[in-house]
């Protein structure tokens, strides 16, 4: 960048420091993104085309929610999504979309949406859906598709839309939301009728296959918790023979190795706290089970 700046060629400079902003938001610097973003705002606010304009927007939305300035983060990616209608760039305007979809549901989620919410929710679900299509942004059409299946309360409909989501989000590149709508979908199959555990096994054990191919551990282990509380919410309801509890025991240790692996990533001992604070909710699930008298007393690390 500095070559750029000192050649004259400002164009390049500004496309540079947004892009050096977006390395340190990946790296999760956010400060020194946003440092960037601010030395590139006065020249691309004031002489950057259209598409410079929307590409800090996109890394100011992306900066401002990480730092939880929620409204902002909204505000950014509506003007993000204006800029990219301006110029008919349907496949960046869709990605633009649905960031404000995500914020917006996150916002109504807050409280008690009321049915205008709700009317404006499925209004900006079907704008980001119709530019996607339109733009041919695949990866977005998965993400459109998943949301509207986590808002769909008709069981046999959100089975159809997860399928379709995992297979779009697949096609587009997003593991991550592929491997979300099948691990949801693998919930639906054993808490909702017609009922088919065995494929919910088989979509779980994919899902986490894939994840570990990728380097993903984080999905790993939240598709090793899911079998966990999948296995015990079968032997509560079917009732706890000495096979099941076996079963049960045995992927709830899996789950725990992978929440243990996780943290032993992390080389800070603060950070390490953060991550065993974030899965605390399934040890103190399990204990409950244990005690509960689900699946015996048995043994349980807690560290």
């Amino acid at each position: 960048r500095a070559i750029a700046t000192e050649t004259g060629d400002e164009p390049l400079a500004a496309d540079l420091a947004v892009g050096e902003a977006w390395q340190a938001f990946r790296s999760g610097v956010y400060s020194d993104a946003e440092t960037g973003l601010a030395g590139a705002k006065a020249w691309i606010e004031s002489r950057g085309s259209t598409a410079q304009r929307a590409g800090w927007l996109s890394a100011e939305g992306a900066v401002d929610w990480a730092r939880a300035r929620y409204d902002e983060s909204l505000a950014a990616y509506k003007e993000e999504a204006r800029l990219w209608g301006e110029i008919d760039n349907r496949y960046e305007q869709a990605a633009a979309l649905a960031n404000v979809v995500l914020l917006f549901s996150r916002r109504i989620g807050r409280g008690d949406p009321s049915d205008e919410d709700r009317r404006v929710l499925g209004a900006l679900l079907d704008e980001a859906t119709a530019a996607a299509r339109a733009g041919g942004n695949v990866r977005i059409r998965g993400s459109t598709t998943l949301y509207r299946a986590q808002l769909t309360t008709d069981i046999p409909a959100k089975r159809a839309l997860y399928e379709q989501a995992a297979e779009l989000s697949a096609r587009g590149g997003d593991t991550s939301n592929s491997l979300v709508a099948m691990r949801f979908l693998a919930e639906l199959l054993v808490l909702t009728d017609p009922r088919d555990p065995e494929r919910s096994r088989r979509l779980l054990a994919e899902a986490g296959a894939i994840a570990y191919d990728h380097g993903d551990l984080e999905s790993v282990t939240r598709c090793r918790i899911t079998e966990a509380n999948l296995a015990w919410r079968f032997g509560d309801e079917k009732g706890w023979t000495a096979d099941r509890r076996r079963q049960a025991l045995e992927v709830m240790d899996r789950a725990i190795e992978a929440i243990e692996a996780l943290r032993d990533l992390q080389a800070d001992d603060g950070v390490r706290a953060e991550v065993f604070t974030r899965w605390l909710f399934f040890y103190n699930r399990m204990l409950g089970h244990l005690l509960g008298g689900g699946g015996n007393k048995g043994n349980i690390r807690l560290a």
